[in-house]
């Protein structure tokens, strides 16, 4: 995370997730590469915030369809799990529909 050096922001020592605090570029570029880093922080990593809009436009209906096919196919395994076991050839016979 990169702030400014008279900046107020203190880490929260109980964050889960690993965090490094820098003040200056300089020492930002000595743990991240340039290839990593856009030019508005020194580095070469190409990036337009407009094919960004455009690729998660495209994205979100894709994860949400993604979502809805995981809870069919949950509720669908839950739903074969549920039936009960035949005990005999017999009542498998009774329990199907007849073919046509």
């Amino acid at each position: 995370m990169l702030v400014d050096k008279e900046s107020a922001f203190r880490l929260d020592k109980d964050a889960t997730i690993e965090c490094e605090v820098v003040s200056s570029l300089k020492a930002l570029h000595k743990l991240v590469d340039s290839f990593q880093l856009t030019a508005g922080h020194k580095g070469s990593l190409p990036y337009s915030h407009s094919d960004w809009i455009h690729f998660h436009k495209k994205l979100e209906p894709f994860t949400m369809n993604c979502k809805e096919a995981i809870v069919f196919l949950q509720n669908s395994v839950f739903s074969l799990d549920t039936h009960k076991t035949l005990n005999t050839a017999q009542e498998s016979i009774w329990n199907f529909p007849p073919s046509s």
